[in-house]
């Protein structure tokens, strides 16, 4: 997709954050504009809702992501296992495995 130098820029920036860092990230542009996700779900539905005034189509919220970690940095190991416990049910053993797998 073509992008103004600025977005390329942009987008550059936030592909090398590290976990922690995009998770930063996404705290503070929730409070400098005063969102969060459950604040945009009337909008997804307004979309999702037909035009013609029939019934409302059902959308399912995706509740399972597929995530592919191809490289740990020896010096973010600690606080991508950190992020994987905090993001799923693992104990530290086996958050490690799965970092190290």
């Amino acid at each position: 997709v073509e992008a103004p130098e600025k977005i390329e820029k942009i987008g550059s920036e936030i592909s090398s954050l590290t976990l922690e860092e995009a998770r930063i990230l996404v705290d503070y542009l929730q409070d400098k504009f005063g969102v969060s996700p459950l604040s945009l779900a009337p909008a997804a539905a307004a979309v999702a809702a037909p035009a013609d005034g029939g019934a409302a189509a059902v959308v399912e919220e995706q509740t399972e992501f597929d995530v592919i970690i191809n490289e740990v940095p020896s010096s973010s190991r600690i606080a991508v296992i950190k992020a994987v416990r905090a993001l799923t049910s693992l104990a530290l053993k086996e958050a490690k495995e799965l970092i190290e797998g």
